[in-house]
């Protein structure tokens, strides 16, 4: 008996973004922005996204037209920002969390 074999041609997103919380949590994604909010209260609008972090900017992974894989709530310190190598290396804190975000200049974190 034989048994034809179909092959199927599948892209494989590049995985050249990597946030990992200080819980050891990880995302992965092939974008980041940075987000600025309309207003200090909960639940504002976002006005603008960027391409640099900045404190109150929120750090948001594959962002899409209505949605996104990881928002962090906005930051409140940049402790470093660093290229290593390859890679650019984020660290920073919001109101509650601290975060160490993984950016490959060229091919995956």
């Amino acid at each position: 008996m034989k048994i034809d074999q179909v092959k199927i041609n599948i892209d494989i997103p590049i995985s050249n973004i990597k946030l990992v919380k200080s819980n050891g949590e990880t995302h992965l994604g092939s974008q980041v922005k940075f987000v600025e909010w309309g207003g200090e209260e909960l639940g504002s609008r976002a006005k603008q996204l960027h391409e640099e972090p900045q404190v109150g900017f929120s750090v948001m992974i594959d962002p899409q037209r209505f949605q996104y894989t990881w928002l962090t709530t906005p930051i409140t310190e940049i402790i470093s920002d660093e290229q290593v190598e390859d890679q650019r290396i984020i660290t920073f804190k919001t109101k509650n969390s601290d975060y160490t975000l993984y950016i490959a200049n060229d091919g995956k974190v």
